[in-house]
Formats: C-alpha cells, sequence, structure tokens
C-alpha cells in the first residue's frame, strides 16, 4: 500500500524559503547626491521572465555577431556582404537594398518609425525595451554568465570578494576577467566588420595589415564594453543614460509596470502562512528575494522607481516563494497602476456637493489672480517678432531705396539684422535661471511646483505659517489617556482612522489597532461625524461653557460627543519643530513679517507665537476665514507667502501671492502648492525664500544683458558693419553667455 506523503505545515513551508538580509541601494530615506557605488551581486532565478531574458539575448548575439558573415549575391561588381555600411563607396546595403546618400531619407524614415514604434512600446508595456533588448541589458547578462560560472552564485561571489587575495582569488578573478576581455575584444571586432569585408578585414586585422582605424576603434570598443559590462552597469542605467527620464514621462495608469500589490502583500512578516492562521500578516514574508535577483539592486515593494528596468525578474522570484509557501501568484507582477480587483463604492454625494467640490471652488477663485500674472520675458516678446521684422525690412529698403546699394548687399544688412538680435538671450532669461534654480531646490528638498513661484516668492514680504504640522511637528501624542475608557477611545479612533489630520492620527496610535467606520464624513476646520457621533471641535461637537470649564491647559483638543453621553475631551500635546526658532528668528531679521494663523484655539497657539516671538497670531480661524485674513493682508498692499500642510490649508494656499507645503501635507495641500519642501524642519523655507531672491536678482541682470546687447549690436548690424557670419557669431556668444550667467546661482550661498 502506498502511503501519501504529509502535507507540510505553513511553519515548514516558510522554513523551504531563503530569507536573505540584503538592503535595497535606493532607499525611500534621502542620500547624498553622489556616492560611492555599492556592488551587486544579483543572484541567479529560475522562471518565465529570465527564460525569455535568455531567448533575447541569445537572439540578439547572434544577430549582431552572424550578420556581417551573411553573404548576398548582387552580381558581379557588387559586393557580397548582406549587410555592409560602405562608407568610402558611399552606400549602403541591406540584403536586397541599396541607399544611396541622396536617399538617406529612408533610413530617416524608417528610424523616425522606429522611435514611434518604441515609444508606443513603453506607452503600453513599460521599460521592456530596457529589461531585455537593450545592448546594455544583453552584454551584462551575458557578463554575469561568464561571472557565475567562474566565480559561483551570489553568496560565493560575495565571499570572494571580501576574502583576502589567495591563488584561487587570483585564479578565478583572471579567468573572469580574460573572459570578459575576450567577449569585448569579439563586440568591437564585430563592429568594424559591419563596414568592411568581415573576411578581407578579419584576416588583415589578424596579420597586422588593416588600416590604424580599424585597430583603434576596435580598442575603444573593447574598452567600453569591458568597463560598462562588467564594472558599471546598473550605474549606466541610472546615471549616464537618459532613456529612463524619457520612458517616465510616457507612462500612464494603464501602462504595464512590474509592482507589488501591497494591499495583499502588507503587513509583512515570517507568521503562518498557507493553511495556517494569518496573525493579522500579508502574503508577503519579507524573504528578500525579490531584492537579491534584481540586477538593478532596488526593492520594487517600495514602488515604481527610475532605476526599474521592468525585467521582471523579481516576478519570477516571487511566483517560486508563493509556490513554497502555498499562495498564489503575482504578489508582484506586471500590472496597471489599478493593482486590485473591481472596487465597491458608496456614493455619499456627487457633483458639486463633495467636499472636494468645496475646496477646488475655493481654491479656483484664489487662483484667478495667478492668471492674470504675466511675465516680462512675454511682455517683451509680445512686441520682439514684429519690432525686428520691421527694423530688417526698414534697413534692406534704406539702403536699396536710399543708400544707393545694390538689392544684393542690402538683403545681407537686412540679413544680418535679423540674426543678431538675439530671441534666445531674451527667451532664456526666464526659463534657464529656472531650470538651474530648480535643480538647486531639488538638491535641498524643495519641489519646484509652479513655472512662476519663483518670481512670485521673490516679491513676498509677509509670511503666513499654519500651526500645526507646519510650525509643530504635527505629531501630537494624547496626555489624558487615563482620563478615557477604552470603549470611547476605540470609538473616537473608529472615527479618526478616516482623517489624516495630526490630532485624528494621534488618536489612532492611542488606540492602537482599530477598524475605520468607512461612512464618516469630515467638514473641514471642524471634524468628523457617523452615526450621530461627532469628533472635532468645540463647535463642532456642541460642549457648552461647563462641559469646558477648566481645561485651557495650553494643550490642543478634539472632542467626542455621543448621543445622550456626557462629551469626553482628548488632550493632545505637540512639540515645536527644533530649529523653528533659529529659521523665524532669521526671517525676521531679514524683514519679513511673520505671522501665524491657525484653525487651533487661541490658548494652544498663544504659547506657539510666544516661544517664537511672534507678535501677529490668530487663531479658532476656519478654512474660509484664513482666505478672507489673507485677502485683507493683500488689500493692505502686503505680498503674502503661505505655509500650510491641511485640507483646510489648501485654499489659503491657493489664495496667497505664493505657497508652501511639507511633503507630509495632506494631497489638496500640495496641489495647491507652488512649492512643496521635505524633511522636519524649516530650513527649507528659509532656503527657497533666498533662492528666489537670488532668481528674481539674477533674471533682471539677464534682461539687462539681454536689452544692453540688443541696443549695441542692432545698430551696428542696421550701419552694414556686420556680415551675417560675424552676426551668427555674436548671436551665439550671447546666448552662451546667458546661460553661463545662471550658472552663477551655484555660488551664491544659501541657508
Amino acid at each position: 500500500m502506498t502511503t501519501a506523503s504529509p502535507i507540510p505545515e505553513p511553519a515548514d513551508r516558510i522554513a523551504s524559503v531563503e530569507m536573505v538580509d540584503v538592503k535595497a541601494l535606493n532607499t525611500r530615506e534621502p542620500g547624498a547626491l553622489y556616492k560611492k557605488r555599492e556592488k551587486i551581486f544579483p543572484q541567479r532565478v529560475f522562471g518565465f521572465f529570465r527564460n525569455v531574458k535568455w531567448a533575447t539575448m541569445t537572439v540578439a548575439l547572434v544577430i549582431y555577431y552572424w550578420t556581417p558573415w551573411l553573404r548576398w549575391d548582387r552580381g558581379p561588381g557588387a559586393p557580397d556582404q548582406a549587410v555592409l555600411i560602405d562608407i568610402p563607396g558611399r552606400r549602403f546595403y541591406f540584403f536586397f537594398i541599396e541607399i544611396w546618400p541622396q536617399e538617406v531619407y529612408y533610413i530617416t524614415g524608417i528610424l523616425i518609425i522606429a522611435a514611434l514604434a518604441l515609444f508606443l512600446l513603453t506607452a503600453v508595456a513599460g521599460r521592456v525595451w530596457c529589461g531585455y533588448a537593450c545592448p546594455q541589458t544583453v552584454w551584462v547578462d551575458l557578463f554575469l554568465v561568464v561571472e557565475r560560472f567562474v566565480e559561483g552564485d551570489r553568496n560565493a561571489r560575495m565571499r570572494l570578494d571580501k576574502g583576502p587575495w589567495t591563488l584561487n582569488k587570483l585564479a578565478k578573478r583572471t579567468a573572469k576577467h580574460s573572459v570578459w576581455l575576450a567577449i569585448a575584444v569579439l563586440t568591437g571586432g564585430a563592429w568594424v566588420f559591419y563596414f568592411a569585408d568581415a573576411p578581407t578585414l578579419f584576416i588583415d586585422l589578424v596579420t597586422l595589415r588593416a588600416d590604424e582605424i580599424a585597430y583603434v576603434t576596435v580598442a575603444v570598443l573593447t574598452a567600453t564594453t569591458y568597463i560598462l559590462g562588467g564594472f558599471a552597469r546598473e550605474q549606466v542605467c541610472t546615471y549616464m543614460c537618459p532613456w529612463p527620464r524619457i520612458q517616465s514621462a510616457m507612462i500612464d495608469e494603464d501602462s504595464l509596470i512590474v509592482s507589488c500589490q501591497n494591499q495583499r502583500g502588507e503587513p509583512r512578516g515570517h507568521g503562518a502562512v498557507g493553511g495556517g492562521k494569518r496573525e493579522g500578516l500579508g502574503d508577503c514574508i519579507s524573504c528578500n528575494q525579490c531584492v537579491v535577483v534584481c540586477p538593478m539592486g532596488i526593492d520594487i515593494r517600495n514602488g515604481m522607481q527610475l532605476e526599474c528596468i521592468s525585467c521582471a525578474l523579481c516576478v519570477d522570484a516571487c511566483n517560486g516563494v508563493m509556490d513554497k509557501i502555498g499562495k498564489p501568484r503575482s504578489l508582484i507582477g506586471y500590472n496597471t497602476m489599478n493593482l486590485s480587483s473591481p472596487l465597491e463604492v458608496t456614493v455619499a454625494a456627487a457633483g458639486d456637493d463633495t467636499l472636494l467640490a468645496e475646496i477646488v471652488r475655493l481654491t479656483a477663485v484664489a487662483e484667478q489672480t495667478k492668471a492674470a500674472y504675466v511675465r516680462l520675458a512675454d511682455r517683451a516678446a509680445q512686441i520682439y517678432a514684429p519690432a525686428v521684422h520691421l527694423l530688417a525690412l526698414s534697413g534692406f529698403l534704406g539702403w536699396w531705396l536710399l543708400g544707393g546699394l545694390a538689392w544684393q548687399p542690402s538683403l545681407l544688412i537686412a540679413v544680418a539684422v535679423l540674426i543678431i538680435t538675439c530671441p534666445c538671450a531674451l527667451g532664456l532669461a526666464v526659463p534657464v535661471v529656472q531650470v538651474v534654480a530648480s535643480g538647486l531646490a531639488m538638491g535641498r528638498g524643495v519641489l519646484v511646483k509652479s513655472g512662476d513661484g519663483f518670481e512670485r516668492l521673490a516679491q513676498v514680504d509677509t509670511l503666513v505659517f499654519d500651526k500645526t504640522g507646519t510650525l509643530t511637528y504635527g505629531r501630537p501624542e494624547l496626555v489624558n489617556g487615563d482620563e478615557i475608557s477604552t470603549e470611547a477611545l476605540a470609538l473616537a479612533a473608529s472615527l479618526a482612522a478616516g482623517s489624516r489630520h495630526p490630532v485624528c492620527q494621534a488618536v489612532v496610535r492611542a488606540a492602537g489597532t482599530v477598524s475605520a467606520q468607512l461612512a464618516v464624513q469630515e467638514t473641514p476646520g471642524m471634524g468628523l461625524e457617523f452615526d450621530g457621533q461627532r469628533l472635532g471641535n468645540r463647535t463642532w461637537c456642541g460642549v457648552g461653557a461647563a462641559d469646558a470649564a477648566d481645561v485651557e491647559d495650553g494643550n490642543s483638543e478634539l472632542w467626542f460627543a455621543q448621543p445622550g453621553r456626557a462629551p469626553i475631551r482628548f488632550a493632545l500635546r505637540d512639540q515645536i519643530k527644533a530649529d523653528a526658532v533659529e529659521v523665524i528668528g532669521n526671517l525676521q531679521k531679514q524683514g519679513w513679517h511673520i505671522e501665524i494663523v491657525s484653525g487651533d484655539r487661541a490658548a494652544v497657539v498663544g504659547p506657539v507665537a510666544q516661544a517664537l516671538n511672534i507678535s501677529s497670531w490668530r487663531a479658532d480661524c476656519r478654512p474660509d476665514e484664513k482666505v478672507a485674513h489673507l485677502q485683507g493682508l493683500a488689500a493692505a498692499g502686503r505680498k503674502v507667502a503661505m505655509i500650510g500642510d491641511g485640507m483646510n490649508d489648501a485654499p489659503a494656499l491657493a489664495a496667497a501671492h505664493a505657497s508652501l507645503s511639507p511633503a507630509r501635507a495632506a494631497d489638496v495641500a500640495q496641489a495647491a502648492a507652488d512649492f512643496v519642501f521635505q524633511g522636519e524642519g524649516l530650513a527649507p523655507v528659509a532656503t527657497t525664500l533666498t533662492l528666489a531672491r537670488q532668481v528674481r536678482r539674477l533674471i533682471l541682470q539677464k534682461f539687462s544683458l539681454a536689452l544692453f546687447y540688443n541696443l549695441a549690436a542692432v545698430p551696428l548690424a542696421l550701419a552694414g558693419f556686420v556680415t551675417p557670419l560675424i552676426a551668427a557669431i555674436a548671436m551665439s556668444s550671447s546666448s552662451l553667455l546667458v546661460t553661463l550667467n545662471a550658472l552663477r546661482l551655484h555660488l551664491g550661498r544659501l541657508p
């Protein structure tokens, strides 16, 4: 009788998976712009996508190395190489096709079609070109095959790399690099075979009778193949190649990308899987197999990343793990942005009745003043083109009809006028400075969202700060939890879980794991409501004077009101940011007027204002009251910058002359802001303000430079002292000078 094998227990299934302690190279924490390369040792993986890569690599290498040796009979006197670029004969042969120089538009058309096809492929299937067919990927895969064959798989290669130099290590490294060099030489040699008869050139190369240019080309391609395939590897894709940035702009919500279904995999852990008890854990067991097989060294669970080349090796690795632990495949896979099953949505309000619609209305009204802002460059450009053409026409007619010149030299003078006038200096004045400034800001953790944000921020003389999450850390802690029953805390937390407001999140943290009430309605500046229960400020919860007596302790508060029960107060305390006193003090010394406008109570806002030495502050402000206050400041002649992070700050951020929001802010606040800054402190605010003033000063300098150049150059051209060639040199030089002048921003000192 045959005995069936026992089904492995969940714990045994997890034990069958290798757990790897590895850190992804690109973490979410901010790092240095330039850092030393960390070696990546990709682990071998088996699966469908790995087999596709093997097949693609084999086909690509066979085509590249074998094509120059293919023959094609074209008749007497014609070369018989199937694919030949005959530079001396000015011909390109491709099997039965022969292209002459005047037919280069065929090649141009083919290249355009190929580019459009690549764009379409990217929009549909993401970066599959990078993951499978890019020459860098193909040759790196080939070099990795050699490396694994000589030195072993990941763990063996890591031990060899970290170990001391021995005869065994020397022998393996010598063998590996010898094969790499041989591949590199063959790669360079195959390339030159496309430009001459392959058998003849091969004999000439071996017998040292080939032209010098052939040896130079082989040497250069040998060196680049050896370095890029053996050493640079992922660095080429991350830093040298522009295609990842271009492809990122082609991908939308319908594109297939390699992604992780975090809603299924989270929370991660080594708990029981398969048929065992889930213990609140997701399907991801944190084995890190998806990281160790990645040739780029990234963790796809962190979301879509620039470094990801969509090779899908992490998909093969994860599918193998899911098979072992008895879970469905495709925890990681090719997906569109919507990674889950169809959603069931209950519509509580539609169209103009929604909260979002109300915020959009407030934001749109506030942004109308921004739409009327016209840059100086645009105003100048409106009259530039007609003025220049009229000058050129006047010069032509004046010299021809009045100056006695023939029409040909008169036309040259007109052409010189058209050339020497420098629209580039004028047109580049704003965008070049903004590009440089945006790069500097990004390096300091500030994202520039508005094209004219720097110009408007440079005009600001008043800074209005929100309190919670802006001047404070926005992570208040419940300080009277011992006075609140467990039941009341859990009920309040179930309402608070539906909001991103810091005080609501503090209640959720104090309660621990709770089930969120999905039908909660939030009123900005007031609070939350569900089934007759309210969580919010005193007014919203109907707290009377008797209930709120003797509670002015300087803490922020939430009130929880239930029908038929006495309201419960949640006292919360937040900490002022560590650098707030220094940053606010420095800004005041530099001449900015600073105010606080907060929705919190006066008893909470006052101490913060006093600690920061801010004399002007307002409390208990609803979103519309914040907007009204900013409009009042604007009516008084002030240019106001708003710095806030909450949903109820969004209309004020839009109403301000310029606005900044932290990266942890609500999405609607970030959408309304001109700048979004990272980090816990306020230093990026001071940096952005200083940079904005430098940008304005530099833009005015560039306008002055462009104006001076045109006032000096155009009369010389009209007088006939400038030829078209000299005009072209002068125009190019002025554009170059304007561009170089923008780089002076790097020399400025930023706080």
